[in-house]
């Protein structure tokens, strides 16, 4: 096989209203034998531009993502809450309500907290976990709720490490 015949698949674990937002990435994606992506309501787009488009949605990482139940009296002081987010929210108001909500949230008389954005630090691995496990709500919202059969993996790293999950209808 020469480099030229040699197969390239690509998987954008991302989604967008508009597939033009990852246009610098087109020149890849028309070389790749196969994009994948993770929202169905990407594919016919991709395909319009020219890319060979699948859907493939995403699962449970469960090496990654699993139950928690062994904790410090630290880490049950510092996680434990009644409402989490953990997420970015680097561009607001083009999350299509996620910020709406999350400001609601945060005006209510609850212990919220919000790991990944406004100066908050992003959590990995066992502290993700242990924030799912310690939170009685945990928000989902998608960042893309308006293409079709898109769920972000948060929702699944969330149930995965045990916790309880509010998120938009899918």
């Amino acid at each position: 096989n020469t480099a030229k015949d040699t197969p390239i698949v690509v998987f954008n674990p991302d989604a967008r209203d508009d597939v033009r937002e990852f246009a610098t990435l087109f020149p890849l994606f028309r070389r790749a034998t196969a994009l994948y992506t993770v929202a169905y309501g990407n594919v016919q787009e991709y395909r319009t531009e020219g890319i060979n488009a699948f859907w493939c949605p995403q699962g449970l990482q469960e090496e990654l993502y699993h139950f928690e139940n062994d904790y410090t009296d630290d880490e049950l002081a510092k996680f434990t809450t009644d409402v989490s987010f953990i997420g970015r929210d680097k561009r607001r108001g083009l999350h299509s309500g996620r910020s709406e909500i999350l400001d609601t949230i945060e005006t209510i008389n609850i212990d919220f907290k919000w790991w990944g954005c406004r100066g908050n630090p992003e959590v990995w691995g066992r502290e993700h976990n242990l924030i799912a496990r310690l939170s009685k709500i945990n928000i989902a919202h998608s960042g893309w709720p308006t293409v079709a059969k898109y769920c972000s993996v948060r929702l699944y790293k969330l149930l995965g490490a045990g916790g309880f999950v509010l998120a938009n209808y899918h």
